[in-house]
């Protein structure tokens, strides 16, 4: 034979409150409507960058020897504004213009501090008189993005440093170019560093 079930016994007045006292209601206050505010996207950040000029007769031994160079009057202005990765600031974004061409090569960034002849005689010529070398304001260079040439005209950007403005315009150029590589690889000449 089964027993018939056990009814439970009703909770005490107390609400269950160990103490006997009656509990008050505990109101929660009014809440607002959550508004989510939509954070604006960062923005990109501007590297500084860096203009280097070369000819047909110097570019193979800019980009085999990874140094560029200018001048000896710009050495101050390679030192004060070109910075190297691993620093507290961004890494100056670094191009190579080829006059003769017209091409403008990169990205580039220092793997050295700028220095007066790194390599003494690089880029010398019959025409240099076997002195020194004619760009003695020096900067060891590896490549940051897949290696690409666009053609730019001459005035379009100056020698030395480049406004955020100009870095903009540039990198532009050069994706632009990418973007044709990409279209037709066949006319594509990589760099690729030791």
């Amino acid at each position: 034979p089964q027993e018939p079930p056990q009814e439970e016994e009703p909770a005490p007045a107390t609400g269950g409150n160990p103490w006997g006292q009656r509990s008050a209601k505990v109101l929660a206050p009014p809440t607002k409507p959550v508004t989510r505010v939509q954070k604006p996207p960062p923005k990109p950040v501007v590297r500084d960058g860096f203009l280097f000029i070369c000819s047909d007769a110097t570019f193979d031994e800019c980009i085999t020897k990874k140094l560029f160079g200018l001048p000896r009057r710009f050495l101050d202005e390679m030192q004060r504004e070109i910075t190297i990765p691993g620093g507290s600031e961004p890494a100056t974004m670094l191009f190579l213009f080829n006059i003769d061409k017209g091409l403008l090569h990169g990205i580039f960034e220092a793997a050295s501090e700028a220095a007066l002849d790194i390599e003494p005689d690089a880029w010398k010529t019959k025409k240099s008189g076997g002195g020194l070398s004619p760009f003695r304001a020096q900067i060891r260079v590896r490549r940051t993005e897949e290696y690409v040439a666009a053609r730019v005209q001459r005035n379009r950007l100056p020698t030395g440093r480049l406004t955020p403005q100009q870095v903009t315009e540039a990198e532009n150029m050069l994706k632009q170019a990418m973007q044709k590589v990409r279209n037709n690889p066949v006319n594509h000449k990589k760099f690729q560093p030791k």
